[in-house]
């Protein structure tokens, strides 16, 4: 049996490309898909054997014919070169070197691309007419991303990984070829796609879809951005290049068209409803095919700025199920990860339907008697089994919802309508069946209770019996579904593997033992009780990974990982065919099937590809497209929508409520009877309760006697104490562990600190000073640094041959102080002091001197610090680093000790003060006065961070819970307190009265009292001797008022004296906290002096080492750029050699060409001179010529050969087919005249051929110097671009060399410098210093002195400058007024040159006669004269009256002005007076609101000490009671 694949539909398409124009083609494994877009016919090749080849690695069509390549998927893989549409093998491209291939390029001529991976990454160029590898050229490439790609005219191609770039040139010359590479490493922009136009520049996208061009020069690329993209998301860019511009797909699912008019511009854009996975154009720029995630192929069209996407193919991706819709076998179903359904036609691969559904659809089987496929769907916790029978209608639908729990696996039955739904992996099988009315019932339910591997049904004798394989143990489960009996089979020893049913009773099993073989057992009943019996066995000679069989037919399918075998059952024929499904490296067979006619099988990988095959010896159909257009819209597809599951109630559960319903209707008689007794009972208890109630309390019962569930009150009291003793030693356990971690944590972190933490504060200060937390110095610290002081000395020793230049100049300056001075400016840094000439050879010095002293064997900056003297240099600085910080914690400890001593004396005198108070205010009680002094002082306190040993404890007001009282002990009664007797406490005031020594101050507080006179009776009633009483009453309170007073100024002096001694101790210590802190300062700095030291030296080593690092990168480049520029003139000397050939053999040709048409006639033989003649023209005659690029110089001796031989190669161009066609035509005996006889036609064609093989070689000699002579002008532009590459990377070895000396000249040094000297611009950075210099003090006075000279000179020439100019400026006056007078003179004289003087004016002051004129002329006069001086008095009363309203109104706008100002003070007076009395009443409220609080809180303390006093004189009484026992008489007055 022969099998042919019919179709198929890939999953992961790896690459699509063009095959010519016009076909697109794309690969997985070992098919490749090739569909034409003109006819929509598919066809699918498949590499599966030696012959075919051993699967497909990598895949490329030609641009310009109907061919294409691809390289096999194996090791030593061979590279095919086949035609187009019947697969004829052209070439087989052998080469044992290499072992596999990435990818595969073809030119537009005759050459193969390809870029191997093993065993090495090469670039290997072969031509694919002559099987001749050109050259291969070693790359240094590791990563697995990169993209390969040809350009369309010219032999560019360009390797792109990751960020880099690289453009290879091919330069054939027919015998050799040459391979120009150009880079670009280590861009910052990662690419992920490029191109190259038709023009042949070469373009590059992003992930953020921006557009790149690169340029190509003689040796280097160039990379610039030429449109930046506005899509935004998540999607890979894709980039094409389409009729003259660029389709970018970006990451906002669109398709956006690019074209270049001065700038870059979007043309069109198309928005998609799903991201593509890959795109590609044709050759040409006219066709643009993607193909979208979900598989469908579309093509892109545009027209009048219209763009239409037409789909051009379907290809189901994620496939997960397949199944054939039975009977017919005429249709194939197809199930999608996201719960599609499609429908295929299986003849044609056309899709007929496709439905979608809302829920989860997991797997599917198809009914063998009847066009309905079963699903199991759902979603959640509600799964059930979905039906669909196709009718030619509309199909039919039904679903129930059964379980919880997925379904797995669908099996139909022999029996018409029932099928099997099982949830394996809980081992719930469910038995269903289809009625009349297209409804879904449950027939029987199984739970195995155990994990299933595969189920089947099968009828023996009648009964029906459910076979099912256990997962774990491998047993045979029967189950009796008419009897409800269940039944484990086992064989001894064996356990079983895979489990498969056909007819009515034989089972397929394989063993697990033994994977290689298929048992056939049949089943057989013994006393109503199956088992098996062996009747056969098949053997394979492949691991057998899983069965199909049908259950009508004898006809078994068994796979492994990548290959199927169909067996005959009865009689058995062991591999009556096999199938190779998949490639071995590549995938594993998920599922396979074949219908029931044994015309059709159908496999499905576990990646998603699925290839139908056709098992009859036919030629099949080809797979046409039609229609898929209508198959693609949205309204044509069915949707299912939701499969109701949800809406239903769950199979199992309604089960299990009837079966509640049953049990509560036959038990209710008896729950009547008792819920009556419940009733009866409760209201007999009820009726005691209350009667309990009513009684006396003495006789009253208590609660418990009347508990009725008693056992059930004491089970839940047991499961308290029982959860109460299970939570105590769950606390018990946690409060055990949180201690070891405690106790882990303290020993880890605390006790490994040698120096603690602390913070020290001032006494009722917020500014802390915190010391160094210190760890254990290391064990290895002392020995290092002792170490290296040995090392250093032992250096120091032969430090007499070390030659220091600048020891003499420097010993030669008298140093007496250090300035530094920018050499930008006239700024100066000063540092004043006695500095030795050791001190400033050595500049490595740090204020850390001034805390721990000099230390010994200190690097010196003036030298240069190698790694190992650097590290010198850090051992010392930690060292010096931990001495300091030792230093400033033994300070701390002092002022921290000092703290503690200050804290008791304030506290102290704080108590003293606070007596002080209190006895005031006694006696201004006494005084009778209300005045009352409040003292708001508080005690000093540690805090936290001070004492940080309280976080190693916990005292009892830390815990904010309080402890926890058991219901015994809150049930216990305090006992009551009967109030005593104090006689005790009387007898001892009676007893210590007048016998112990009394307090002055208390015995002054004690009133005297009155004698009785003056209570009894009344001033007229005084006797004598109550005068004399009430007198020494009198002379006693007046004597005990000046005792008060007199002690209530010494309680004055005291609480000044103390107050002021208090306040002098806490400023005098709080300025020791300040001058700590100072010190803290101090030291930072010093130690951040010593790490700035480190960080100079090791940036300094950093440049260094970089610095050589750069020079032996540059000697590295230099080395590889020699050894290119010698493998170029090698490669010219080549091309150079070559050439000559060419033209030499070109002048033979063209020598063998002339001798041929000399020597013509000769040849010809004698005839006629007319005859010779004819023949002569039909001897030039030739074919028409079609110069073609595809014509290389192998195709043209080829074609000459062709040409001389007579013979037809396979592959040439139809070109150069045609123009052999035309030379046999014109050799044709009805072309030859009827004058020329038959031998000499003969002798005539003969010549001619040869001739024309001679022209064919010239031409190719010619086509040969041509790309002779384009490799050498190739090869010295690369050679002139590697000249200029050269010296400009010597000049950059010079310039690297110059820094690099430089910089070990140039090395940084530090000074300590005081702040306040510092007169340069300070930005924070070590850049402020690049400029300055450091000189003398000397100097920098000797220049300040000349400068001050220099001053006085400039001050004095300023003066005598300032005098000239004003003297200017006086004659720049004069003239100017002298100017203005000529003006004015000027004036009058123009004024008067204008006046015309008549000839009667002249007459009349010539002769001034009484004449008529003469009376008039003065009439004109005096009346002009008069007018004008009425007109100038008029203005002169206007102007004086102007002038007085002016003096009135600027009269009125001073009162004005005084108001205004009046009023001004007036209302800032009024806002201050305002403000202040608003201030005051605020002041006086805050004052009254503090008062209050004062006083409530000196009353409040008043109390508390007046209790404090009293317990605490009782307590000295009850002391002096116990040592002195005396007896006194009580005396009261």
């Amino acid at each position: 049996m022969t099998t042919t694949v019919r179709w198929t539909i890939l999953n992961n398409v790896e690459r699509l490309t063009f095959v010519n124009k016009d076909v697109i083609a794309m690969h997985s494994s070992m098919h490749i898909i090739f569909h034409n877009l003109t006819s929509h016919i598919e066809s699918v090749y498949t590499a599966q054997d030696q012959t075919t080849g051993d699967g497909v690695q990598c895949f490329i069509g030609h641009k310009n014919m109907y061919a294409f390549a691809f390289a096999e998927k194996c090791e030593h893989s061979h590279i095919y070169m086949m035609t187009y549409p019947d697969f004829k093998t052209m070439v087989k491209i052998k080469d044992s070197k290499l072992k596999t291939f990435l990818t595969l390029e073809l030119t537009e001529g005759e050459y193969v691309v390809a870029l191997s991976d093993d065993p090495s990454r090469q670039i290997v160029v072969w031509s694919w007419r002559t099987e001749q590898k050109l050259i291969c050229y070693d790359i240094d490439v590791e990563s697995s991303r990169h993209t390969f790609r040809s350009s369309t005219n010219s032999l560019l191609f360009c390797y792109c990984w990751d960020s880099n770039f690289s453009v290879w040139e091919v330069i054939p010359t027919y015998k050799t070829c040459l391979l120009l590479n150009r880079s670009l490493y280590k861009e910052t922009t990662h690419f992920v796609d490029v191109v190259w136009t038709n023009e042949g520049s070469l373009y590059a996208v992003n992930e953020d879809a921006d557009l790149y061009s690169v340029a190509i020069d003689g040796h280097h690329l160039a990379i610039a951005k030429e449109w930046t993209s506005t899509m935004v998301d998540v999607h890979k860019p894709i980039l094409a290049y389409y009729k003259g511009g660029f389709a970018i797909f970006g990451p906002s699912l669109q398709i956006q068209h690019l074209k270049k008019n001065k700038e870059w511009s979007v043309a069109w854009s198309h928005q998609l409803d799903c991201a593509i996975s890959t795109m590609v154009s044709s050759s040409n720029g006219e066709n643009l095919v993607f193909v979208t995630v979900h598989g469908d192929v579309f093509k892109l069209q545009t027209d009048n700025e219209r763009v239409v996407c037409n789909i051009v193919a379907i290809w189901q991706r994620h496939i997960t199920a397949i199944d054939l819709l039975y009977p017919n076998c005429e249709e194939l179903l197809t199930l999608h990860s996201k719960s599609v359904l499609c429908l295929w036609k299986c003849t044609t691969g056309i899709l007929k339907s496709r439905f979608q559904f809302e829920d989860d659809v997991f797997c599917l089987k198809s009914c063998p008697t009847e066009s309905t496929v079963a699903m199991s769907c759902g979603s959640e916790e509600k799964h059930g089994v979905y039906l669909m029978q196709f009718d030619a209608n509309a199909p039919k639908t039904a679903s129930k919802c059964i379980t919880k729990h997925r379904i797995d696996r669908i099996v139909w039955s022999n029996r018409e309508k029932e099928f099997l739904a099982s949830a394996m992996h809980v081992g719930e099988i469910f038995y269903l069946k289809i009625s009349d009315e297209w409804n879904l019932n449950v027939v029987y339910f199984v739970d195995v209770n155990k994990m299933l591997n595969n189920i089947c049904i099968s009828e023996v004798n009648g009964q029906l019996f459910l076979m099912a394989l256990l997962e774990r143990d491998k047993a045979v489960f029967f189950y009796n579904l008419e009897e409800a009996k269940a039944i484990e089979i086992r064989e001894k020893d064996v356990t079983f593997n895979e489990l498969a049913c056909y007819g009515t009773n034989h089972l397929l099993m394989t063993l697990q033992s033994s994977t290689r073989k298929i048992n056939i057992y049949e089943v057989l009943m013994s006393e109503n009780l199956p088992y098996l019996e062996s009747a056969n066995e098949i053997y394979s000679k492949y691991k057998i990974n899983g069965l199909f069989v049908e259950n009508n037919r004898a006809r078994v399918a068994h796979w492994n990982n990548y290959i199927i075998n169909l067996v005959q059952i009865h009689p058995v024929i062991d591999d009556m065919c096999e199938i190779v499904v998949c490639h071995r490296f590549d995938e594993e067979i998920k599922s396979f099937i074949i219908d029931s006619n044994n015309e059709i099988a159908v496999s499905l990988t576990k990646c998603g590809n699925m290839v139908l095959y056709s098992l009859i010896e036919s030629k099949p159909t080809p797979r046409r497209s039609g229609k898929l257009e209508i198959c693609y819209k949205k309204d044509q597809q069915i949707m299912c929508g939701h499969c109701n599951l949800n809406l239903l109630e769950m199979w199992i559960s309604r089960k299990l409520r009837e079966e509640e319903i049953q049990e509560t209707e036959q038990w209710s008689a008896e729950r009547d009877v008792i819920v009556q007794r419940y009733e009866v009972l409760k209201g007999k208890l009820s009726m005691l309760l209350n009667d309990n109630e009513n009684v006396d309390p003495l006789y009253r019962l208590p609660l418990d006697v009347f508990r009725m569930h008693t056992k059930t009150n004491q089970k839940l009291f047991e499961d308290a104490t029982a959860e109460r003793e299970n939570m105590k030693v769950a606390f018990e356990n946690q409060i055990e562990a949180q201690d070891r971690i405690t106790a882990w944590i303290k020993s880890m972190c605390w006790d490994t600190v040698e120096t603690v933490g602390k913070e020290l504060c001032p006494i009722f200060g917020k500014k802390a000073v915190e010391n160094y937390a210190l760890l254990p110095a290391s064990s290895t610290e002392d020995i290092e640094v002792e170490m290296c002081n040995i090392l250093k000395s032992l250096e120091s020793d032969k430090s007499d041959s070390l030659v220091l230049s600048w020891k003499t100049l420097i010993n030669t300056i008298n140093l007496t102080s250090v300035s530094i001075l920018s050499m930008t400016g006239n700024t100066v840094i000063e540092n004043k002091g006695e500095v030795n000439d050791e001190a400033f050879n050595d500049l490595s010095v740090s204020s850390a001197d001034q805390f721990i002293g000099s230390q010994d064997l200190v690097c010196s900056q003036m030298l240069m610090h190698t790694y190992m003297q650097m590290n010198w240099s850090v051992k010392n600085t930690q060292h010096t680093t931990r001495l300091l910080q030792l230093y400033f914690n033994e300070k701390f400890e002092e002022v921290m000790e000092l703290k503690r001593k200050e804290i008791s004396s304030v506290v102290a005198g704080s108590a003293r003060l606070k007596v002080i108070v209190s006895e005031l205010n006694a006696l201004n009680k006494l005084k009778g006065s209300d005045q009352v002094i409040t003292l708001s002082l508080e005690d000093p306190q540690w805090t936290q961070a001070e004492i940080p040993e309280k976080l190693t404890t916990v005292e009892p007001y830390e815990i904010d819970v309080s402890p926890y009282v058991s219901l015994d002990d809150a049930i216990k009664t305090t006992p009551e307190v009967v109030p005593s007797d104090p006689f005790y406490e009387r007898a001892l005031v009676a007893m210590m009265d007048a016998t112990l020594e009394k307090l002055w101050h208390e015995e002054i507080k004690k009133p005297i009292p009155k004698p009785h006179c003056m209570s009894d009776k009344t001033p007229d009633e005084f006797t004598e001797s109550d005068l004399i009483d009430i007198g020494e009453w009198e002379a006693s309170v007046a004597e005990r008022e000046s005792e008060r007073e007199r002690y209530r100024m010494m309680l004055h002096q005291e609480y000044d004296t103390l107050s002021q001694s208090l306040n002098a101790e806490i400023h005098r210590f709080n300025k020791k906290v300040e001058e700590l802190y100072v010190l803290k300062l101090k030291v930072e700095s010093a130690i951040g002096q010593e790490e700035l030291k480190i960080m100079l030296l090791r940036e300094h080593n950093l440049r260094r080492m970089e610095a050589v690092e750069k020079y032996k990168e540059l000697e590295s480049e230099m080395l590889q750029l020699e050894n290119e520029q010698e493998r170029s003139y090698a490669e010219m000397n080549v091309v150079q050699n070559q050439m000559a050939e060419s033209h030499a053999a070109c002048e033979i040709l063209s020598l063998r060409d002339r001798t041929l048409d000399k020597n013509f006639k000769t040849n010809l033989g004698e005839v006629s001179p007319v005859v010779l003649d004819l023949c002569y023209k039909l001897f030039k005659k030739r074919p028409k010529w079609h110069a073609k690029p595809s014509m290389t110089v192998g195709v043209l001796y080829e074609m000459a050969s062709a040409a001389l031989c007579k013979e037809r190669p396979p592959f040439l161009h139809h070109d150069c087919l045609d123009y052999l066609k035309g030379i046999d035509q014109l050799d044709s005996v009805n072309n030859m005249p009827a004058t020329v006889d038959e031998a000499v036609w003969t002798t005539l064609c003969k010549l001619r051929r040869i001739k024309i093989d001679n022209e064919i070689k010239m031409r190719a000699a010619a086509a040969e110097v041509v790309e002779v002579e384009a490799a050498y002008a190739a090869c010295q532009k690369r050679t002139n671009a590697l000249r200029s590459h050269h010296q400009k990377l010597k000049t950059d070895i010079t310039n690297h060399r110059t820094y690099m000396e430089k910089q070990s000249r140039n090395s940084p040094i530090q000074l300590i410098v005081k702040s306040g000297l510092v007169e340069i611009d300070m930005t924070g950075h070590l850049k402020d210093f690049d400029e300055a210099i450091l000189t003398k003090q000397e100097e920098i006075e000797a220049i300040n002195k000349q400068i001050r000279k220099a001053a006085q000179k400039k001050l004095s020439a300023e003066r005598a400058t300032s005098k000239f100019k004003n003297r200017i400026l006086e004659k720049e006056w004069e003239h100017a007024t002298l100017k203005m007078k000529i003006k004015q003179l000027e004036d009058d004289l123009s004024h008067f040159e204008r006046i015309k003087v008549t000839k009667e004016i002249q007459a009349y002051i010539h002769n001034k006669t009484n004449t008529a004129n003469t009376v008039d002329i003065d009439k004109k006069v005096q009346m002009t004269k008069s007018y004008f001086d009425k007109q100038l008095l008029d203005h002169m009363q206007r102007v004086d009256e102007l002038e007085l309203k002016v003096g009135s109104i600027k009269a009125q706008m001073k009162s004005l002005d005084r108001s205004i100002e009046r009023l001004k003070k007036d209302a800032g007076e009024t806002q201050e007076k305002e403000a202040e009395v608003g201030l005051q009443k605020q002041q006086d409220v805050t004052k009254r609101i503090n008062l209050f609080i004062s006083r409530n809180k000196l009353a409040n303390e008043i109390k508390r000490q007046d209790t404090t006093i009293v317990m605490l004189q009782t307590e000295l009484e009850l002391q002096r009671l116990r040592t002195f026992p005396t007896l006194s008489i009580f005396q009261s007055y």
